[in-house]
């Protein structure tokens, strides 16, 4: 299996033991963009491992806005949580980019952490970040404006997405995934037109630039945002 190694979970399960799960991990459905995998009343019965792509998870307040949980990017599960807690999910679960998800059966799942310890000791540690991940989003919807929520988002997705750019004169940390103004709004509890002020106000700042389609995040970003920054990396360390 050729995203073993990427794999949070399966890099700890040994390499003599794998064969033993290809049956539980093969089973994957190409999904595209901007498609729920489930949504709240939904029964959980299956744990999913994104092979290639990702995901977001979110619920929606009683007011109708969109509060992002958590992003799950290549290699990481989700659903885990409900799956052990719940019949049902408690959450929408939607792919950012088109996306090859695994499913696992709950049964299958819940015997995977029977037998290895070190898996069980790892999806504790992911519920317990996940936790972190959505309370650090409440509090940014409830006490942050609008630019601060887009820099913490920004922020996460240079975490999770970032690699390193120096082409054509631009320079930087570029976003590698296509995030439109209009998700990002979602993400950001706001109006497309907030996002896209913002974002114009940011690059006329020298903070942000495009490149195609992609976010390029430039270095006096972080420089600037260094405070939250680092508050961020405290949440979630």
């Amino acid at each position: 299996m050729w995203f073993v190694k990427k794999s949070e979970i399966l890099s700890l399960i040994p390499i003599e033991n794998l064969d033993d799960l290809l049956q539980i991990f093969s089973d994957h459905q190409n999904v595209k963009k901007n498609t729920m995998i489930y949504q709240p009343e939904d029964p959980s019965d299956y744990v999913y491992l994104i092979k290639k792509g990702s995901v977001r998870l979110m619920r929606l307040a009683d007011s109708g806005q969109q509060i992002t949980l958590s992003i799950v990017k290549e290699g990481m599960i989700f659903g885990e949580g409900d799956v052990l807690n719940e019949k049902t999910y408690s959450h929408y679960a939607e792919t950012i980019e088109n996306s090859s998800i695994c499913y696992i059966h709950k049964s299958d799942f819940k015997d995977l952490l029977k037998k290895y310890e070190e898996v069980n000791k790892l999806i504790l540690n992911i519920l317990y970040r996940r936790w972190r991940e959505a309370q650090q989003q409440i509090e940014n919807l409830a006490f942050h404006d609008v630019r601060q929520r887009l820099i913490s988002i920004l922020r996460r997705f240079s975490n999770d997405y970032g690699q390193e750019y120096n082409q054509n004169g631009l320079n930087g940390t570029l976003i590698n995934v296509k995030v439109s103004q209009d998700k990002l709004a979602d993400f950001c509890g706001t109006s497309r037109e907030s996002i896209n002020r913002t974002m114009k106000e940011m690059k006329s700042e020298g903070l942000l630039d495009m490149v195609g389609r992609n976010i390029l995040l430039k270095p006096d970003f972080f420089i600037t945002h260094q405070d939250i920054t680092n508050k961020e990396k405290a949440l979630t360390s």
